[in-house]
C-alpha cells in the first residue's frame, strides 16, 4: 500500500474519533483528520485530497447515508466505511446502496478489524482506479488505431485507383491478342485489384465505425458468408480446409461489420 493515505474520521463522539485516529496512526501509511458533523466533512472532501472516509451513520446535522449520497454526487470517489453503534442489517444494506464499501459496529470493533477494513477499502478503490485508467488508455489507443486505419486506407485509395485503371486498360487492349494463359492472368490481376479496393473501402468504413451509427439495412447472409470466404481464400487454400454453410436468412444488419464478424469466426476456425 502506498504511503500517506489520508483518512477523514467523521463522528460527533470526540473520544471515539481520537481513539480511531490513534489506532490508525500506529501505521505510518495512514494520516488522519477529525471532524464532528457531515457539513464539515463534505467541505473537507471538496477542499483536500481525502483517500478514505470513516463516517458515522448518526451525525447531528445529517444522516450518514444521506451524507455519503451527497459526497458521491459532488464527485468524491474514494471509499467510505460506515460506523454505527448497532448491528442493523437494514442500515447496512441502505448504506451499501449509497456507495459505502464496508460497515463497522463501534462497540464490537477491534483495532485489527478497523485496520483490515481500511486496507481492504483502500486496495479495492485502488484496483477500481487502475481499471478506470486502463479503460481510458484503451479508449485513447482505439482512437489512435481508428485514425491510423482511416489515414492508411485513405492514402491507399489513389494508387489503387491508378493500378485498377491500368489493369483494366491492359485487359481491354490486349485481351485475345495474347495466349489463353495471359488472358487468365490479366483477369486475375484485375479481379484482385478490385477486391483489394473493396477491402480498403471496408477498412475506411471500419475506421469510422466507432464514430458513426450502425448502417442497418436488409442483408442477405449468404452473400456475407461468400464475401468472408472470398476474403479468406488464400488462408483457406493454405490450410486445406473447406467452408460450407446452410441457406441463411436476410436480416437487418450493418453489412461491413457482419462481413468482419464472419471473417473473424471463419478465420479462427481455420487457425484452431
Amino acid at each position: 500500500m502506498s504511503a500517506s493515505k489520508y483518512i477523514l474520521i467523521v463522528d460527533d463522539d470526540t473520544d471515539l474519533r481520537e481513539s480511531l485516529a490513534e489506532q490508525l496512526e500506529l501505521h505510518e501509511e495512514f494520516a488522519t483528520e477529525q471532524v464532528g458533523d457531515a457539513s464539515e466533512a463534505l467541505q473537507r472532501c471538496k477542499e483536500t485530497r481525502v483517500d478514505l472516509v470513516l463516517l458515522d451513520v448518526g451525525l447531528p446535522d445529517m444522516d450518514g447515508r444521506e451524507a455519503c449520497k451527497i459526497m458521491r454526487k459532488s464527485g468524491f470517489k474514494g471509499p467510505v466505511i460506515m460506523l454505527t453503534g448497532q448491528g442493523n442489517e437494514t442500515i447496512a444494506v441502505e448504506a451499501m446502496k449509497q456507495g459505502v464499501q464496508d460497515y463497522l459496529i463501534k462497540g464490537n470493533m477491534t483495532g485489527i478489524e478497523l485496520e483490515r477494513a481500511v486496507r481492504n477499502a483502500v486496495e479495492k478503490i485502488s484496483l477500481l482506479r487502475a481499471v478506470e485508467q486502463q479503460r481510458r488508455e484503451l479508449e485513447r489507443s482505439n482512437r489512435e488505431l481508428e485514425q491510423f486505419a482511416y489515414s492508411a486506407s485513405h492514402d491507399l485509395q489513389a494508387p489503387l485507383r491508378r493500378t485498377q485503371g491500368f489493369c483494366e486498360l491492359l485487359q481491354r487492349r490486349y485481351q485475345g491478342t495474347l495466349d489463353k494463359d495471359a488472358d487468365e492472368f490479366i483477369h486475375y490481376i484485375v479481379e484482385s485489384v478490385r477486391h483489394m479496393q473493396t477491402l480498403v473501402n471496408d477498412l475506411l468504413n471500419f475506421s469510422r465505425a466507432g464514430t458513426q451509427p450502425l448502417n442497418l439495412e436488409p442483408v442477405n447472409f449468404n452473400d456475407i458468408v461468400r464475401r468472408a470466404i472470398e476474403n479468406l481464400a488464400a488462408a483457406i487454400g493454405e490450410s486445406g480446409g473447406q467452408v460450407t454453410h446452410d441457406d441463411l436468412p436476410s436480416l437487418p444488419a450493418d453489412r461491413m461489420q457482419m462481413v468482419q464478424l464472419l471473417q473473424n469466426l471463419i478465420g479462427n476456425g481455420i487457425k484452431y
